[in-house]
């Protein structure tokens, strides 16, 4: 099983970018090695679409191209196209296995 970072209390804003336009209405709450789990509203995105996410936390900068992989109502996996270790990494105290 994949130890993720996984604090509902903790969700913070990300944008999503997507055929060029930036939506602002997602929140992560949920990041792993390979992917990060987001909350969106106001857009559809079918599974397969590639698009970046991006996002400012504790002072640093992060725009990553993913893939959508589930979806379920306003529940959205992305699937980074590489893994992230250092962001990974950076969360890494909050884990759980």
């Amino acid at each position: 099983m994949t130890s993720q970072y996984d604090n509902r209390s903790n969700q913070f804003p990300v944008d999503i970018i997507y055929w060029g336009r930036r939506f602002q209405s997602a929140n992560a709450y949920r990041i792993g090695p390979g992917d990060i789990h987001v909350d969106i509203a106001g857009v559809t995105l079918p599974i397969d679409t590639k698009v970046e996410i991006s996002f400012q936390r504790e002072g640093q900068e992060w725009r990553i191209p993913a893939i959508v992989a589930n979806v379920i109502n306003t529940k959205v996996n992305l699937t980074f196209l590489e893994p992230q270790p250092v962001l990974y990494h950076k969360y890494k105290p909050y884990v759980k296995a």
